[in-house]
């Protein structure tokens, strides 16, 4: 397993630099990496290297002056993909990678909950790269 993402970082900011290029007056965000997990023997897990993916996403967002939304955590982090797939109605496909058309439509109002409550941020004094709020008002 991989645990140096710095070729994914660079990549992710030169992808950011060009649409700024292209379009220099748009606002960019990056959307991290949802949970996804792999059967292990007899237990389901989730990929270990997750949290190192989000790091590079969050710095490159960071360093490109790109919003960072994590969708891994908003969904509740390590093994929320197994929780996802357990509820009923099921959230997450039992491939513990895909969304149901349900769990696309929850992850969207947790997206659409952060994006609302962003513009009634005072942002004057902070980086465009912000941790994911309290969404725990968002109903699933």
């Amino acid at each position: 397993m991989r645990n140096d993402y710095s070729y994914y970082k660079r990549g992710l900011k030169r992808q950011i630099e060009r649409v700024k290029e292209v379009a220099p007056r748009s606002a960019i965000m990056v959307i991290g990496v949802t949970d996804m997990a792999a059967s292990e023997g007899d237990s389901v897990e989730s990929y270990r290297n997750i949290p190192s993916i989000i790091r590079a996403q969050t710095e490159a967002a960071d360093e490109s002056g790109a919003i960072f939304w994590d969708s891994y955590n908003a969904m509740g982090g390590r093994s929320s993909i197994i929780s996802w797939s357990k509820k009923k109605p099921p959230l997450a496909q039992s491939d513990y990678i895909h969304f149901t058309y349900l769990g696309a439509d929850s992850i969207s109002k947790l997206l659409y909950g952060y994006i609302i409550s962003f513009g009634k941020r005072d942002t004057s004094q902070v980086t465009l790269a912000k941790p994911i709020p309290d969404t725990s008002h968002v109903t699933l």
